[in-house]
């Protein structure tokens, strides 16, 4: 990473001659960062976290609000993180337009 801005949509810029394979609504999870520690817990920093993406371009996106760490000092990486996806579906009673289906076909 070159940089990650303190900004509600905090931008990642990778090195030049670098390129991410992300694509919007995609997750990573952040490490090696030196820097952006909590503002509240020093304890705490960005390393770990998990973020929704936005691309930008092939070199940059959005990872969300950063206002609340300290500056970015230098490195890091990002990971593609593959997250569960839960989808709810009606039982088949609870389908009413079901009801009125021919019991011959």
């Amino acid at each position: 990473m070159e940089e990650i801005t303190i900004a509600e949509k905090g931008l990642v810029k990778l090195l030049k001659g670098q390129r991410h394979p992300f694509e919007d609504g995609e997750s990573v999870r952040i490490s090696g960062v030196k820097g952006m520690k909590s503002l509240t817990n020093e304890s705490l920093s960005i390393n770990g976290t998990i973020h929704k993406i936005q691309v930008v371009d092939q070199n940059s996106f959005y990872i969300g609000d950063t206002t609340v760490y300290s500056n970015y000092e230098g490195e890091g990486s990002a990971r593609n993180v593959k997250t569960a996806n839960l989808t709810g579906f009606k039982s088949l009673e609870a389908c009413s337009y079901l009801q009125n289906i021919d019991s011959n076909l």
